[in-house]
């Protein structure tokens, strides 16, 4: 745990740094093309310092505000089909976790494109973490639980000790409900409230038996990963998520034929 709360005062303290946001925002920029829908800010160098960050300015509705007008589902669905590819960019061409998830950070252009902001709460996934989420990749592929069973043991460095088999049970649980709208294949209905509500008594249970082993960024990542799950039950999304993760998959040149068809 003390590795994490380090972790969290590095994070927090980059957030602040904003000559190393301007990098990250740049870095980013260059994932996307026209065609994705995706538009980050060009950041100004010369006009930037470690106290002012300069960038153009996105005109659009916060989140809230594009919920408020009552969108038609169609037009929640293609909100939320960007927010998953832009994140599914980040992660596997970028190798980036975009941290910072709150619905101020997405703004929906007049033109239909999703703008991203502020990228100053961001995780790079170093060959360590990356090997992680290698071997996470198999359980969200197959869907089976022994796999997502061994990807906990390893995510948790516990082994087979029986003293953390309330903690595994709960987090292959919660595991399962975040996975499952990319295993299953077809539509999800990321607007079920009984659903979404079984993510968050899970998210309880493991607060109240103090479960915290894993990696030091492990609350980073928890944050982010039900960050995205809330902002696409406020948007109520009915979408196929399987083919938006293995097209940006497939940019990285993965051999996965051991479990992927």
């Amino acid at each position: 745990m003390q590795e994490q709360f380090e972790d969290l005062r590095l994070r927090l303290e980059r957030e602040t740094d904003y000559e190393q946001e301007a990098v990250w925002s740049q870095r980013v920029r260059k994932l996307f093309h026209e065609d994705d829908g995706v538009v980050v800010p060009r950041v100004y160098p010369e006009l930037s310092t470690s106290r002012v960050l300069t960038m153009d300015y996105l005109e659009g509705k916060t989140l809230d505000e594009f919920v408020a007008t009552n969108p038609s589902q169609s037009q929640r669905n293609d909100v939320a089909r960007k927010i998953l590819l832009a994140w599914y960019r980040m992660l596997y061409a970028g190798r980036l976790f975009y941290a910072d998830i709150h619905p101020g950070n997405f703004l929906i252009l007049d033109d239909g494109r999703l703008g991203l902001i502020d990228f100053g709460f961001m995780l790079e996934l170093d060959d360590v973490l990356w090997d992680h989420f290698r071997k996470i990749d198999r359980p969200q592929t197959t869907g089976r639980r022994d796999d997502r069973v061994e990807a906990m043991k390893d995510w948790h460095g516990v082994g087979d000790d029986p003293a953390y088999n309330e903690g595994l049970r709960l987090t292959e649980q919660l595991c399962d409900w975040f996975w499952k709208c990319r295993y299953g294949g077809g539509e999800f209905d990321f607007g079920d409230e009984a659903d979404f509500k079984r993510g968050v008594d899970l998210m309880v249970q493991i607060g109240r038996i103090r479960f915290t082993r894993g990696c030091s960024c492990q609350p980073v990542i928890a944050r982010q990963t039900f960050g995205i799950r809330s902002i696409l039950y406020r948007l109520k999304a009915k979408i196929d998520v399987t083919p938006l993760a293995e097209a940006d998959i497939h940019l990285t040149g993965w051999d996965r034929s051991e479990y992927a068809e």
